[in-house]
C-alpha cells in the first residue's frame, strides 16, 4: 500500500523555511508559487490536507477490496461446510443402513441354521428342497 507523504507536513517546519524553499516545494507539487509567506504556507497545508484525504480514500478503497475478498472466502467456507455436513449425514445414513443389513443378514443366517436343525431333527434331507 503506497502512501503519499508530504515533505512539509508540520506548521512549525513550514514557518522556519525560507520563501524560496516553500516556492520550490509548491513548484514541485505543481501549485501556484506566488503570494506572501502565509499564503504559501496555507497553500502547502491545503495540499497536505488533500494528500491526507487522498491517502485515506485509497486506504478505505483497499479495505473495501479486502472486505470483499474476506466475504468471498467466507461464502466459500460456508458452502464447503454445508457440503461437508450433507456428506456426513449421507455417510451416517449409509452406515446405519449397512448395520441394519448386517443385522438382517445375521438374522437370516440364524433362521437358515435353525431351519436346517429342524430339518435334521425331523430327519429330512435339505437337498430335497
Amino acid at each position: 500500500m503506497k502512501i503519499i507523504q508530504s515533505r512539509f507536513n508540520d506548521e512549525l517546519n513550514l514557518k522556519e523555511r525560507k520563501n524560496e524553499e516553500l516556492k520550490s516545494e509548491l513548484k514541485h507539487r505543481g501549485l501556484k508559487v506566488s503570494g506572501t509567506k502565509a499564503e504559501l504556507i496555507e497553500r502547502l497545508k491545503s495540499d497536505d490536507d488533500r494528500i491526507a484525504v487522498s491517502n485515506a480514500e485509497h486506504q478505505l478503497l483497499q479495505l473495501k477490496v479486502l472486505e470483499g475478498r474476506l466475504n468471498m472466502k467466507q461464502e466459500y467456507y460456508d458452502v464447503a461446510y454445508k457440503h461437508w455436513t450433507e456428506q456426513r449425514i449421507v455417510m451416517t445414513e449409509l452406515i446405519e443402513r449397512r448395520i441394519l443389513c448386517e443385522e438382517e443378514l445375521a438374522g437370516a443366517k440364524l433362521a437358515v441354521q435353525l431351519f436346517r436343525e429342524n430339518l435334521s431333527l425331523l430327519g429330512v434331507d435339505e437337498r430335497d428342497f
